[in-house]
């Protein structure tokens, strides 16, 4: 059996030296863990998406002359790459949604925001943006949803508020 040459175990050390700390630091492609979204806020304000969010001036009242609305979702706590659905609706839920946008998280968001627009005045009305949040690890698990709504006005006089959100009040109820 030949003895190995000094160049064969020089290059051996060198390699185990090199390759045992980067199988310690790369120990293969990590998942991350999927955590349970939660929101902790839902608002709706004039602007654009470039808007920045110290900006923003949150109401639930608009002219039907404001072009653009934002809506701004804050997470408490929020995974990479998780879907975030804002379905919008005029007047309520009870009829068809007028739009629909997804938008998957990027790493490190905590806010995702949406908007809806128009390049004439706006039908004074109700409307209403549902939010829903789904994280999945994998195609197999059980998915982690939260959902949020927020109502605003456009064009609306209080008293028209009130009588719409009385009569929304009283389908509620219905049985």
């Amino acid at each position: 059996m030949r003895k190995p040459s000094t160049a064969s175990i020089i290059f051996l050390i060198v390699a185990t030296a090199v390759l045992i700390p980067l199988v310690i630091v790369f120990p293969g492609r990590q998942k991350k863990s999927v955590v349970q979204p939660v929101i902790s806020f839902i608002g709706a304000s004039t602007g654009t998406l470039a808007t920045d969010v110290r900006a923003f001036k949150f109401s639930d009242h608009f002219s039907a002359n404001d072009r653009q609305i934002v809506v701004l979702v804050s997470f408490k706590q929020i995974s990479d790459a998780t879907n975030v659905v804002a379905t919008w609706f005029s007047p309520d839920d009870r009829s068809m949604p007028i739009g629909r946008k997804t938008i998957v998280t990027a790493s490190g968001a905590t806010m995702v925001r949406f908007s809806i627009a128009s390049s004439i005045a706006w039908k004074p009305a109700p409307y209403k943006v549902l939010i829903d949040v789904v994280a999945q690890q994998n195609p197999h698990a059980q998915p982690m949803i939260a959902s949020g709504s927020l109502q605003f006005f456009i064009g609306m006089r209080d008293d028209e508020i009130k009588q719409y959100r009385d009569a929304y009040a009283a389908w509620k109820k219905t049985p």
